[in-house]
């Protein structure tokens, strides 16, 4: 087997747009011993170590080429360049203490899905540490997008009590979405502008981050909603979810798109009602439009289960007549996040019929490798918007590997739900997250999870 070896003192030339640490934090993680002379060329597009010369990558998303004398990615951008720079740490292999190397290949590659997002929870049982390492592990995948639901864990200045005591400051939240940026990768804000106002997990916690600080302000919410919904027509909280919307755009940074949420919304029984909330969401997306950004909605309120066929697996949560008023009011500037986390047979139909109907698609799976391998298929066969994978409680546990395979499996355009795969796959991801995020021998800070067992 011909590889690139590498060992000693190594030069590596980075892009010049690629001098955030970060980058040679990582290069140096994969290879721990190495000593490294970095430098910062003016070609965006191109990345050497030892001696070798990029190959055009010809319209495609990167170019690897690992000789005996070197390596050197091109990149259609400086994100697919990113891509390629990804590719090649999670390829270098051990060969001695303080000895590596990359076996010799010529790889070109192209995603098969464009849009490759994960959605990211950060509750307040979210340690900073942790969610480094998970966007770390994002950034990996190779995903392009990167959505940040902030669960009250977000010190907000249009309104402190959306932030509990004790909630990450914007500037600490920054540290960690630099490094993301760094990749290319695109960072989406989230704020629900409907149901689960309560910024918790409803039902599941009974905690509200407004109301168990300051009961006052309930005014804001819709009568007898116990705080679940927020109230749209009052004129107070439309401009709280504006003022929510402009601080995390200038947090996130520059973007096409903006997750409002709107899932499992209660109090929806009629036509009017519908008509009425899809006028809240327009008039949000217009708002957003004007910004250069697209609104995200998920699907599950625009969806009646009678539609499909008896027995169906699908999560729908309005009624006929209201889930047709729905669809028929919203903008077609809208996109539709459809979440189907139990159908495990067949494509996902609803996400065809809301391409049917007009809307861009993103399909999205949860935790069942099955149901991820049909989203991955159903965004390919049907020619839909997108992929996001979504995370929500389960980032500490072996789940997280999910993130980095289901990463992989979307930018080849299939993924394989075995769990021979998966099983190799925690190893792998292992051993890749402690070059990401190296605990230092603390037992607690390795890994994805603090403790083995629970007594």
């Amino acid at each position: 087997m011909s590889c690139f070896e590498i060992k000693g003192k190594m030069t590596a030339r980075l892009p010049k747009s690629a001098t955030h640490p970060v980058i040679a934090e990582f290069l140096k993680n994969f290879t721990v011993g190495v000593e490294w002379d970095v430098s910062f060329g003016a070609d965006d597009s191109a990345f050497i170590l030892g001696s070798a010369e990029p190959i055009p990558s010809d319209g495609e998303d990167y170019c690897l080429n690992v000789t005996p004398d070197g390596v050197a990615i091109a990149g259609s951008t400086y994100a697919g360049l990113m891509r390629g720079f990804v590719t090649l740490l999670s390829e270098i292999f051990c060969t001695g203490f303080e000895q590596y190397a990359i076996e010799c290949k010529l790889e070109k590659a192209t995603p098969k899905i464009g849009f490759r997002s994960v959605h990211i929870c950060v509750f307040p049982e979210t340690k900073l540490d942790f969610l480094r390492k998970v966007v770390r592990m994002s950034v990996m995948g190779k995903y392009s997008h990167l959505i940040i639901e902030f669960w009250g864990t977000l010190k907000m200045e249009c309104f402190d009590l959306l932030g509990w005591k004790g909630a990450y400051t914007k500037a600490q939240i920054k540290e960690v979405f630099d490094e993301v940026r760094a990749f290319g990768v695109e960072i989406i804000p989230f704020f629900q502008h409907w149901g689960h106002a309560s910024l918790s997990r409803g039902g599941a916690s009974g905690k509200h981050v407004v109301l168990d600080q300051d009961i006052r302000y309930e005014y804001l919410y819709r009568p007898h909603s116990g705080g679940w919904v927020w109230d749209f027509k009052n004129p107070a909280t439309l401009e709280l979810l504006k003022a929510a919307r402009d601080e995390l755009c200038e947090l996130c940074g520059e973007g096409e798109y903006f997750h409002i949420g709107c899932d499992e919304a209660e109090h929806l029984k009629t036509v009017e009602q519908a008509k009425e909330v899809a006028e809240h969401i327009n008039t949000v997306a217009a708002d957003l439009k004007l910004k250069g950004r697209r609104a995200i909605v998920w699907g599950d309120m625009l969806l009646c289960k009678s539609d499909f066929k008896p027995g169906n697996q699908y999560d729908c949560n309005s009624s006929a007549d209201v889930a047709n008023a729905l669809v028929d009011a919203l903008s077609r500037d809208i996109i539709i996040a459809d979440w189907q986390y139990d159908v495990t047979e067949g494509l996902i139909e609803t996400s065809k019929r809301f391409k049917d109907k007009g809307f861009d698609v993103l399909c999205c799976p949860f935790d069942k490798r099955t149901n991820t391998a049909l989203c991955v298929d159903s965004v390919v066969e049907y020619g839909l918007y997108g992929f996001m994978k979504t995370t929500w409680h389960t980032l500490h546990s072996s789940l997280l590997i999910q993130v980095l395979q289901s990463g992989w499996g979307s930018y080849e355009g299939k993924y394989d739900p075995g769990y021979r795969p998966f099983s190799a796959m925690v190893d792998r991801g292992a051993g890749i997250l402690r070059k990401l995020s190296p605990s230092g021998g603390e037992y607690l800070k390795s890994g994805w999870k603090e403790e083995q067992i629970n007594i």
